[in-house]
């Protein structure tokens, strides 16, 4: 009789070229930290990789094992130049703000993670995560494609569309009251993804309306993705995405909205640091919770320094 295998994988999929190599490091660290694992469980680490070097892989890989003890692996998927052309050329012409990082490759992740799991858990590089990542990872889908939380810049399509933002012509199409979503932390259901056709029909929104008034896709990755779902995702509580201005004054659009915001302010599962001014890497960062991110930035920041002269080739 074959052996039965137990072990449960938590497939967790990020974005990062090599600039963000640190904050990438931050993340995935937190993550282990912060997981009350059973045995049986490993992380699968998933990279799309925009060329982060071998050197900066060896630092990310060896932190992690030098600070946890948790069972993860890691699978570094580059993200060729030509591919990059010939799926993103058009946007990367036109959208001057991507700056040659183009974010929107979250789009394909379903079809780029080699994993063989039915579902992912995708993750933008400026968060860090404080709570028990499995409890995300086994909220039930209820089959919808996608878990995400709302947007507390945008609840709702209606505030996208206000007179004083450009927005994508499509959003015309939209149902006012259909929930907007922030696509920093999202579950993926990798097979109804590919059955719905998202990363493709994300792909023709964005360039539609790059077409339209490249000015337009305000948001180059998270615009074109609220087009695809059309409000057909399960909404997770804010303490799994809590954006940076849950922490400031509450904004008119949270206020209308009535949104409840308490159990993510006292005790955020992931903190997201939306906003330039928020990025706790940066010396004029006025996140409150700034304090929190900086001892696992010190210590990655002290690990990548004792290799600083090692050279790989």
């Amino acid at each position: 009789m074959d052996q039965i295998n137990l072990e449960k994988k938590v497939n967790i999929v990020a974005l990062a070229n090599n600039n963000y190599a640190k904050y990438l490091c931050v993340t995935l660290l937190s993550i282990l930290e912060n997981s009350k694992v059973q045995d049986r469980v490993k992380f699968c680490f998933s990279i799309l990789d925009r060329e982060i070097t071998e050197k900066s892989k060896f630092l990310i890989e060896s932190c992690l094992k030098s600070r946890s003890h948790k069972n993860f692996e890691f699978d570094w998927i580059p993200l060729s130049s030509s591919y990059i052309e010939k799926r993103f050329g058009f946007l990367l012409k036109n959208l001057k703000t991507v700056q040659n990082f183009p974010v929107y490759l979250t789009f394909d992740a379903c079809n780029l993670v080699r994993s063989t799991s039915d579902k992912i858990i995708c993750i933008d590089s400026d968060t860090l995560v404080l709570g028990d990542i499995l409890e995300l990872w086994d909220i039930p889908m209820d089959d919808y494609p996608t878990l995400a939380a709302i947007d507390l810049g945008f609840p709702r399509f209606k505030y996208r569309q206000w007179p004083m933002h450009k927005f994508p012509k499509a959003f015309k199409q939209c149902h006012p009251q259909t929930p907007y979503f922030n696509s920093g932390v999202v579950v993926i259901d990798v097979q109804k993804w590919k059955k719905l056709d998202i990363p493709e029909i994300a792909l023709i929104e964005a360039i539609t309306a790059v077409k339209e008034d490249p000015s337009s896709l305000e948001y180059s990755e998270q615009d074109p993705l609220n087009l695809a779902w059309k409000g057909n995702v399960k909404q997770m509580h804010l303490e799994w995405n809590a954006q940076s201005s849950l922490f400031f004054k509450p904004n008119s659009r949270m206020q209308m909205e009535n949104i409840d915001v308490e159990t993510a302010i006292q005790s955020p599962k992931i903190v997201h640091y939306t906003m330039p001014y928020c990025k706790p890497w940066r010396p004029n960062c006025t996140h409150p919770l700034a304090h929190l991110y900086q001892p696992y930035l010190s210590y990655v920041e002290r690990h990548f320094s004792q290799y600083e002269r090692i050279n790989f080739f």
